[in-house]
């Protein structure tokens, strides 16, 4: 069993599969929490984490 934990990319392919979204994030996946943060529309957001994870917190 312990083969095929060590073949080349198996690691990052099962760690994507466990992600919802079906891909690790990118720098420019965040862009877009970090604009409505900045922005006047999160006035209201406050004592939030908001969490830009692909779904990984529903595990």
């Amino acid at each position: 069993r312990r083969e095929i934990f060590e073949r080349p990319g198996y690691r990052e392919w099962a760690l994507g599969q466990m992600l919802p979204i079906g891909r690790w994030a990118q720098p420019e996946d965040f862009i877009g929490a970090t604009l409505f943060l900045c922005s006047s529309f999160s006035d209201m957001v406050v004592g939030h984490v908001l969490m830009v994870d692909g779904g990984w917190t529903i595990h």
